[in-house]
Protein backbone atom coordinates (compact mmCIF):
# COMPACT_ATOMS: atom_id res chain seq x y z
CA UNK A 1 0.00 0.00 0.00
CA UNK A 2 1.24 3.49 -0.65
CA UNK A 3 1.20 4.94 2.76
CA UNK A 4 2.75 2.22 4.44
CA UNK A 5 5.61 2.00 1.83
CA UNK A 6 6.28 5.87 2.06
CA UNK A 7 6.67 7.85 5.02
CA UNK A 8 4.41 10.64 4.66
CA UNK A 9 4.11 13.41 7.03
CA UNK A 10 2.08 16.05 7.55
CA UNK A 11 5.26 18.71 8.32
CA UNK A 12 5.98 17.72 4.49
CA UNK A 13 3.69 19.94 2.77
CA UNK A 14 1.93 19.47 -0.15
CA UNK A 15 4.69 20.30 -2.52
CA UNK A 16 7.16 17.71 -1.61
CA UNK A 17 5.20 15.05 -2.01
CA UNK A 18 3.34 15.82 -5.44
CA UNK A 19 4.47 12.62 -6.65
CA UNK A 20 3.11 10.59 -4.71
CA UNK A 21 -0.19 12.24 -4.24
CA UNK A 22 -0.29 12.39 -7.94
CA UNK A 23 -0.25 8.79 -7.97
CA UNK A 24 -3.05 8.39 -5.41
CA UNK A 25 -5.10 10.53 -7.31
CA UNK A 26 -4.58 8.50 -10.50
CA UNK A 27 -6.34 5.81 -8.91
CA UNK A 28 -10.02 5.21 -9.48
CA UNK A 29 -12.41 6.51 -6.99
CA UNK A 30 -13.57 3.01 -5.91
CA UNK A 31 -9.90 2.41 -4.91
CA UNK A 32 -9.45 5.30 -3.40
CA UNK A 33 -12.68 4.46 -1.20
CA UNK A 34 -11.63 1.02 -0.46
CA UNK A 35 -8.08 2.86 1.52
CA UNK A 36 -10.43 5.62 3.03
CA UNK A 37 -13.15 5.69 5.62
CA UNK A 38 -16.10 8.26 5.27
CA UNK A 39 -16.16 10.96 8.55
CA UNK A 40 -18.41 13.29 7.06
CA UNK A 41 -20.78 14.52 4.47
CA UNK A 42 -22.08 17.63 3.29
CA UNK A 43 -24.19 18.93 -0.25
CA UNK A 44 -20.54 19.68 -2.44
CA UNK A 45 -18.39 17.24 -0.69
CA UNK A 46 -17.59 14.23 1.67
CA UNK A 47 -14.20 14.04 3.81
CA UNK A 48 -12.61 10.32 4.71
CA UNK A 49 -9.91 9.65 6.40
CA UNK A 50 -6.71 7.28 5.49
CA UNK A 51 -7.31 4.03 7.05
CA UNK A 52 -3.16 3.59 6.88
CA UNK A 53 -2.80 6.94 8.07
CA UNK A 54 -5.81 8.56 9.84
CA UNK A 55 -4.19 11.83 10.36
CA UNK A 56 -4.43 12.75 6.79
CA UNK A 57 -7.79 13.60 5.60
CA UNK A 58 -9.07 13.24 1.94
CA UNK A 59 -11.65 16.17 1.11
CA UNK A 60 -13.49 15.10 -2.20
CA UNK A 61 -15.55 18.05 -3.76
CA UNK A 62 -17.91 15.99 -6.43
CA UNK A 63 -19.17 18.78 -9.15
CA UNK A 64 -22.60 16.75 -9.96
CA UNK A 65 -23.46 17.23 -6.10
CA UNK A 66 -22.68 20.97 -6.62
CA UNK A 67 -25.25 20.75 -9.31
CA UNK A 68 -27.60 18.71 -8.13
CA UNK A 69 -28.29 20.66 -4.69
CA UNK A 70 -28.44 24.15 -6.65
CA UNK A 71 -25.13 24.92 -4.62
CA UNK A 72 -22.48 27.99 -6.07
CA UNK A 73 -19.23 27.21 -4.94
CA UNK A 74 -16.63 30.52 -4.90
CA UNK A 75 -13.40 27.87 -5.23
CA UNK A 76 -12.55 24.96 -6.18
CA UNK A 77 -9.76 22.88 -4.43
CA UNK A 78 -6.75 24.76 -5.82
CA UNK A 79 -8.35 27.98 -4.90
CA UNK A 80 -9.40 26.44 -1.80
CA UNK A 81 -5.83 25.69 -0.58
CA UNK A 82 -4.34 28.70 -1.59
CA UNK A 83 -6.64 30.06 1.49
CA UNK A 84 -5.71 27.55 3.64
CA UNK A 85 -1.48 27.52 2.35
CA UNK A 86 -1.80 31.26 3.73
CA UNK A 87 -3.54 30.49 6.99
CA UNK A 88 -1.31 27.98 8.22
CA UNK A 89 2.13 30.45 7.86
CA UNK A 90 2.94 31.65 10.86
CA UNK A 91 4.73 34.81 10.19
CA UNK A 92 1.29 36.07 8.03
CA UNK A 93 -1.00 34.86 10.26
CA UNK A 94 2.04 37.21 13.06
CA UNK A 95 1.55 40.32 10.72
CA UNK A 96 -2.77 40.30 11.59
CA UNK A 97 -1.83 39.48 14.63
CA UNK A 98 -2.91 35.92 15.54
CA UNK A 99 -0.48 33.90 17.12
CA UNK A 100 -2.01 30.34 17.42
CA UNK A 101 -2.59 28.13 14.84
CA UNK A 102 -6.57 28.29 13.29
CA UNK A 103 -6.68 26.35 10.40
CA UNK A 104 -6.19 22.42 9.59
CA UNK A 105 -2.40 22.26 7.21
CA UNK A 106 -2.75 21.78 3.71
CA UNK A 107 -0.98 19.14 1.85
CA UNK A 108 -1.73 18.90 -1.89
CA UNK A 109 -5.13 19.42 -4.22
CA UNK A 110 -6.00 18.51 -7.52
CA UNK A 111 -9.17 19.05 -9.53
CA UNK A 112 -9.49 15.90 -11.72
CA UNK A 113 -13.04 15.63 -14.05
CA UNK A 114 -16.14 15.49 -12.17
CA UNK A 115 -13.60 15.52 -8.50
CA UNK A 116 -11.87 18.09 -6.46
CA UNK A 117 -9.34 16.43 -3.65
CA UNK A 118 -8.13 17.92 -1.33
CA UNK A 119 -5.17 15.85 1.57
CA UNK A 120 -5.11 17.97 4.33
CA UNK A 121 -4.22 17.43 8.07
CA UNK A 122 -7.20 15.58 9.91
CA UNK A 123 -7.92 18.05 13.30
CA UNK A 124 -8.09 16.04 17.27
CA UNK A 125 -11.29 17.72 17.97
CA UNK A 126 -15.07 18.49 17.70
CA UNK A 127 -16.91 20.58 15.67
CA UNK A 128 -19.71 22.28 17.27
CA UNK A 129 -21.96 20.85 15.44
CA UNK A 130 -21.25 17.21 16.37
CA UNK A 131 -21.31 19.23 19.70
CA UNK A 132 -24.91 20.02 19.43
CA UNK A 133 -25.39 17.10 18.19
CA UNK A 134 -24.42 14.86 21.22
CA UNK A 135 -25.06 17.71 23.32
CA UNK A 136 -22.25 16.07 25.87
CA UNK A 137 -19.17 17.97 27.35
CA UNK A 138 -17.67 14.59 27.58
CA UNK A 139 -15.39 15.33 24.16
CA UNK A 140 -14.63 18.13 25.12
CA UNK A 141 -10.89 19.25 26.55
CA UNK A 142 -10.69 19.55 30.29
CA UNK A 143 -11.43 22.85 31.63
CA UNK A 144 -12.98 24.24 28.63
CA UNK A 145 -15.09 27.47 28.71
CA UNK A 146 -17.35 28.74 25.97
CA UNK A 147 -17.27 32.06 27.05
CA UNK A 148 -13.40 31.82 26.45
CA UNK A 149 -13.77 30.18 23.50
CA UNK A 150 -16.07 32.45 21.66
CA UNK A 151 -13.94 35.48 22.82
CA UNK A 152 -11.10 33.87 20.80
CA UNK A 153 -13.29 32.32 17.86
CA UNK A 154 -14.73 36.01 17.36
CA UNK A 155 -11.01 37.68 17.40
CA UNK A 156 -10.02 35.45 15.11
CA UNK A 157 -12.39 36.86 12.68
CA UNK A 158 -12.19 40.29 13.48
CA UNK A 159 -8.56 40.05 12.73
CA UNK A 160 -8.81 37.97 9.14
CA UNK A 161 -12.12 40.68 8.06
CA UNK A 162 -9.44 43.45 8.86
CA UNK A 163 -6.95 41.71 6.76
CA UNK A 164 -10.18 41.32 3.66
CA UNK A 165 -9.96 37.83 4.50
CA UNK A 166 -13.40 36.68 4.36
CA UNK A 167 -14.66 32.90 5.27
CA UNK A 168 -18.26 33.41 4.08
CA UNK A 169 -19.85 29.66 5.81
CA UNK A 170 -19.00 29.43 9.33
CA UNK A 171 -21.84 27.40 10.06
CA UNK A 172 -21.65 24.77 13.29
CA UNK A 173 -20.09 22.24 11.04
CA UNK A 174 -17.08 24.61 9.69
CA UNK A 175 -15.36 25.37 13.33
CA UNK A 176 -13.72 22.52 15.76
CA UNK A 177 -12.93 23.03 18.71
CA UNK A 178 -9.38 21.15 19.09
CA UNK A 179 -7.65 19.18 22.02
CA UNK A 180 -6.31 22.64 23.15
CA UNK A 181 -9.62 24.11 23.31
CA UNK A 182 -9.11 26.22 20.38
CA UNK A 183 -11.62 27.38 17.38
CA UNK A 184 -9.92 25.88 13.96
CA UNK A 185 -11.81 26.86 10.96
CA UNK A 186 -12.16 24.79 8.17
CA UNK A 187 -13.90 24.67 4.19
CA UNK A 188 -12.64 27.54 2.22
CA UNK A 189 -14.66 26.41 -0.71
CA UNK A 190 -16.20 30.09 -0.47
CA UNK A 191 -14.00 32.42 0.73
CA UNK A 192 -12.83 35.17 -0.81
CA UNK A 193 -10.11 37.91 -0.79
CA UNK A 194 -10.93 41.12 -1.12
CA UNK A 195 -8.46 44.35 -2.62
CA UNK A 196 -10.90 47.33 -3.58
CA UNK A 197 -11.83 49.51 -0.13
CA UNK A 198 -15.99 49.72 -1.60
CA UNK A 199 -15.96 45.73 -2.64
CA UNK A 200 -18.95 43.92 -0.65
CA UNK A 201 -17.56 40.74 0.40
CA UNK A 202 -21.06 39.31 1.15
CA UNK A 203 -22.40 40.42 -2.14
CA UNK A 204 -20.86 38.36 -5.14
CA UNK A 205 -22.36 38.63 -8.94
CA UNK A 206 -22.21 35.75 -11.13
CA UNK A 207 -21.55 35.22 -14.80
CA UNK A 208 -24.84 35.37 -15.33
CA UNK A 209 -25.19 38.52 -13.36
CA UNK A 210 -27.34 37.36 -10.89
CA UNK A 211 -26.27 38.37 -6.99
CA UNK A 212 -25.22 35.74 -4.29
CA UNK A 213 -25.73 36.84 -0.81
CA UNK A 214 -24.04 35.51 1.92
CA UNK A 215 -24.42 35.78 5.90
CA UNK A 216 -21.44 37.81 7.40
CA UNK A 217 -18.68 36.01 9.81
CA UNK A 218 -19.49 37.55 12.34
CA UNK A 219 -22.77 37.14 12.15
CA UNK A 220 -22.95 33.42 11.92
CA UNK A 221 -20.52 33.54 14.98
CA UNK A 222 -22.60 35.66 17.23
CA UNK A 223 -26.02 33.77 16.19
CA UNK A 224 -24.16 30.28 16.86
CA UNK A 225 -22.55 31.55 20.38
CA UNK A 226 -26.25 32.46 21.26
CA UNK A 227 -27.43 29.38 20.56
CA UNK A 228 -24.51 27.24 22.64
CA UNK A 229 -25.10 30.36 25.39
CA UNK A 230 -28.67 29.60 25.69
CA UNK A 231 -27.92 25.54 25.39
CA UNK A 232 -25.34 25.09 28.34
Amino acid sequence: MLFKEKNIKIEDGFEKRREIFNKIIEDTISELEKNCQSIGEGKTAEVKIMNERNSICLKIVDNSKIRKNGVHLNNEVNEEIEFLDKLSDKNFLQTIGIEKKIVPKPMFSKQSGNYGFLFLEKIEGITIEDFLKQKSNNKLPENFNWESYFAKLENIITKLNSAKLFHRDLHEGNIFINKEGDPIIIDFGDACETFLSDEDPYHQEKYDGNIISYIPDMQHVKRIKEKILNLI
